[in-house]
């Protein structure tokens, strides 16, 4: 495998020599909001239902996607609470 001979990413180099890798992992969704919202609430999908995202008829070029409930108990919720 060639290797790019500058050394850009020093920091990133650093952090991931303490980290741990995954090699096996699997998301949730294959769109970034409802996977952030599992990561976040380690609830499914089909569970927080944050499962559509779409173009606004009334607004050009404006994204809209759902909002999950605040029923739910997000990491940082409970991070706080301790």
């Amino acid at each position: 495998m060639l290797w790019y001979e500058r050394n850009t990413t020093p920091a990133i180099d650093k952090i991931a020599e303490k980290g741990m890798l995954f090699k096996n992992v699997i998301a949730p969704s294959s769109w970034t909001a409802p996977s952030m919202v599992s990561l976040f609430t380690s609830v499914y999908p089909l569970n927080h239902e944050v499962v559509r995202g779409f173009k606004s008829r009334s607004r050009n070029s404006i994204y809209q996607q759902d909002a999950f409930s605040d029923k739910l108990t997000t990491l940082t919720e409970i991070l706080r609470s301790h």
